[in-house]
């Protein structure tokens, strides 16, 4: 299991996204204005890292369940992952790190869990224009499930970001495997194909489409070496096309991982 008492690589993507839905990510506490408002930070509307991240954990866990059905991976609240982690106090975790049995999955290692720290961070997402958007006001109505009309007095209203923001945050990977860049070649793919974030989305909120994105590194063990020391003498990350990383590292990453394991 790779740990984090060395760093060995550093892979960071720049990414800008564009809803293509209106967005509500609320605060879970009402205004004197509205019943939900929309989270802010220093007064402007952002995604939290966090909702961008849990969304996305959960469609490459399913992802990866469909693609390779057999593998010994878990979904960190569900049943089959009481095998997960082997320790539940931080003397049983040292102890069996000491002896070689402290075990956390594929997931788990890359997203993070309650036992261990996650090699992909993901940044909150700010808007990049010039001129932020504001939140609308919307009404809603709760519904009686008898007679399938609005309820006497179950009126609410909540805020949301109307379609076609731009927003841009960043994914760091360090330490990365080879089971690390298959699965983040699936988080990308999904991303590109468009994903879903936040609250009301059975009312058809919170879709975002991964819109371009850029990458810089540094690799102890890519072929030529541009490694920390390289980083450190030149005070900056080396780049790289995402057609590049994409077909030099993710593809071939992914297929090594799903299709030849699987044949």
């Amino acid at each position: 299991m790779t740990m984090f008492d060395t760093l060995t690589s550093r892979y960071v993507l720049k990414c800008t996204l564009k809803s293509e839905a209106g967005l509500h990510i609320g605060t879970g506490i009402s205004s004197p204005t509205t019943d939900a408002p929309f989270i802010r930070q220093a007064g402007s509307v952002f995604l939290p890292g966090s909702s961008l991240r849990g969304a996305l954990r959960s469609t490459v866990e399913r992802m990866t369940k469909t693609l390779a059905p057999g593998k010994n991976l878990c979904a960190l609240f569900s049943d089959s992952a009481k095998g997960c982690m082997t320790a539940s106090t931080s003397e049983e975790q040292e102890a069996a790190l000491k002896a070689g049995t402290l075990h956390f999955c594929e997931f788990c290692q890359f997203f993070g869990s309650t036992g261990i720290a996650s090699r992909l961070k993901i940044s909150d997402a700010l808007q990049t224009s010039a001129a932020p958007k504001e939140p609308v006001r919307r009404d809603g109505v709760g519904i009686d499930r008898d007679t399938e009309t609005a309820s006497d007095g179950i009126k609410y209203d909540f805020e949301v970001l109307e379609r076609l923001v731009e927003f841009s945050f960043t994914i760091q990977l360090e330490n990365a495997t080879s089971t690390d860049f298959a699965l983040l070649y699936l988080m990308l793919k999904e991303m590109e194909f468009g994903f879903e974030v936040g609250g009301k989305r059975s009312r058809g909120l919170g879709r975002l489409r991964l819109e371009k994105y850029e990458v810089s590194f540094f690799d102890n063990s890519a072929d030529p070496v541009y490694g920390l020391r390289q980083f450190l003498e030149a005070g900056q990350l080396k780049t790289m096309t995402p057609g590049d990383f994409e077909a030099g590292i993710l593809k071939p990453k992914f297929t090594a991982y799903f299709v030849e394991e699987a044949a």
